[in-house]
């Protein structure tokens, strides 16, 4: 991506904004002196037009005589014209050495603080460079303050140093102080899409791409923006044309274009783009990372093993990649390694709530319930809104028959989200383990309702009408499960526990013997004798 080479035309390069060099007549003692200013004056002039012509080698040369003779000419600004090649060169460091210089001979000039807090932001010092930046507009009233620029760089310190609301504030002032500044439209739509506000990133991402039709990285953020929305046709439209302007940072949009194809559930597409992003960048752990989460979607296990292995390489410090480790190895049933990827991702992140949450079920998942439950607490302390701990609070509980506590948190979890259909499935499996069966069939009616495709809550449906001795509703929630898949034993079975409460054992013996045949071991001993069903299931993410 093109970066903008932010140039301050008006008065930090211009001489006479500075200190200005004497040039009236003077007793004859100091002749020499103002001949020597004159000569130094000169040559400021000519290194000043070496370095607009990017003829920095020239420039450099002037401003180092400049500075030889007379560190403190014309109030340092040889220093800070030598200081802002080194900048525009990638010179940090060299560059704070010279702006340090230039601000110790003459501290009132704004714009030494100005490209000081530039390099400083360079070298990743926010703090720093927060503070230079607000010098420089504090002392510029009616300059520096009046302009877009200044404001807009402030603003991208304070979105590094993660003070989101304060960057939008600069940016949205850029805006006010010119509303052609496109720059500071197109971070505005980066804040508002960190933020999830992605109506808004749109609003900004289009007013800075109708002042520039071609600015790549405003595509970027509109197919960000659409992405979150849902949107991903349009996500991957933007993230196409992106792609089309600039080659620079090809590996990024690459990236964000394979996560629109893996939302998508298009996963051979997905991992093309991934694959195209890390040869154009072979450390770009996002992509890596990326990569493995294509394949675990896919279930490919052990190939999302190792790309998430690639990633931990290139990035140990990476907290998402163990996440997804810990995700990787429960699938597989390894809960030891699980639950070491999540503790590494816990250490790395200390707030990650999902984490804790997932490290939670893994524990849940070995019965080690009290481990289990100060995770999922500690999910919940973190986020308060998440729905998923509080149901899968209740769902331990209920596991250890500690109704009441269990209907409390599920009922916590449905207060945030009423048509949240595992926490509907709990209550129901709830009111069923205390034998309120009525109420246990209108907890599962609803989470039908919700979403008709859960085969074990239609299943639990069935078992729950059995016991209501509702027979034909039962018989059609077992039914519909076979209609779609033949091949379900559970299904057959409770069908055949229906026909024996009916009496009609003979019929009852063909749906067990079809279920055993099946592969559905439990009915292979099942007959006419009675026996408790059973809707236990376990918790999920």
């Amino acid at each position: 991506m093109k970066k903008p080479l932010l140039l301050f035309l008006s008065c930090a390069l211009s001489l006479s904004c500075l200190t200005p060099v004497a040039v009236a007549q003077t007793p004859s003692p100091l002749g020499l002196a103002q001949a020597t200013d004159a000569v130094l004056k000169a040559q400021l002039e000519q290194a000043l037009q070496a370095y607009k012509a990017q003829d920095y080698k020239k420039a450099s040369a002037l401003t180092t005589q400049i500075i030889e003779r007379n560190p403190d000419f014309n109030a340092g600004f040889a220093y800070y014209l030598r200081g802002l090649m080194a900048y525009e060169q990638n010179q940090a460091q060299a560059a704070l050495r010279d702006l340090n210089e230039a601000i110790a001979i003459s501290d009132k000039n704004p714009y030494y603080y100005y490209d000081r807090a530039r390099s400083y932001a360079k070298l990743g010092e926010y703090n720093k460079a927060l503070a230079d930046f607000t010098i420089s507009l504090s002392r510029s009233p009616n300059d520096l303050a009046k302009k877009a620029y200044p404001y807009n760089a402030r603003g991208v310190a304070y979105l590094y140093s993660q003070n989101l609301p304060a960057a939008l504030k600069d940016f949205q002032q850029s805006t006010a102080l010119d509303a052609n500044f496109k720059f500071g439209w197109y971070n505005q739509s980066r804040i508002h899409n960190e933020q999830g506000e992605y109506e808004k990133a749109l609003v900004t991402a289009k007013k800075a791409l109708t002042l520039d039709p071609n600015y790549d990285a405003a595509f970027y953020q509109q197919g960000l923006a659409y992405q979150g929305l849902q949107k991903y046709d349009e996500a991957l439209k933007n993230f196409d044309k992106a792609l089309q302007l600039y080659p620079d940072w090809e590996d990024y949009f690459f990236n964000e274009r394979g996560l629109t194809h893996l939302a998508l559930l298009d996963y051979p597409k997905a991992r093309a783009d991934f694959q195209r992003a890390l040869d154009l960048n072979p450390k770009n752990y996002n992509a890596l990372n990326n990569l493995g989460l294509s394949y675990y979607r896919e279930q490919n296990h052990e190939k999302a093993l190792e790309a998430f292995a690639k990633t931990v390489e290139v990035n140990p410090q990476f907290p998402t990649v163990y996440y997804n480790q810990g995700l990787t190895y429960k699938a597989l049933g390894k809960f030891p390694e699980a639950i070491a990827a999540y503790s590494k991702a816990i250490t790395l992140k200390p707030d990650d709530a999902n984490a804790y949450n997932n490290r939670g079920l893994v524990y849940a998942s070995q019965r080690n319930y009290e481990a289990a439950l100060k995770d999922l607490f500690k999910a919940s302390e973190l986020n308060p809104q998440d729905k998923r701990a509080l149901n899968n609070i209740g769902d331990i509980y209920r596991r250890q028959k500690k109704y009441e506590d269990a209907r409390a948190y599920i009922e916590k979890a449905l207060k945030l989200d009423p048509q949240y259909v595992l926490a509907l499935d709990n209550l129901g499996m709830i009111y069923f383990g205390l034998r309120d069966y009525t109420q246990a069939a209108q907890a599962f009616e609803k989470a039908l309702k919700y979403d008709p495709s859960r085969v074990a809550t239609r299943n639990d449906l069935g078992v729950t009408y059995r016991n209501l001795k509702q027979y034909d509703k039962a018989l059609a929630m077992f039914e519909a499960i076979l209609k779609a898949d033949p091949n379900n034993g559970l299904a057959l079975t409770n069908m055949g526990r229906v026909e024996r409460d009916r009496g009609n054992c003979a019929l009852a013996d063909k749906y067990f013997k079809q279920a055993c045949e099946k592969g559905y071991k439990d009915a292979c001993n099942l007959s006419c004798q009675p026996d408790e069903a059973n809707t236990e299931r376990p918790s999920t993410d």
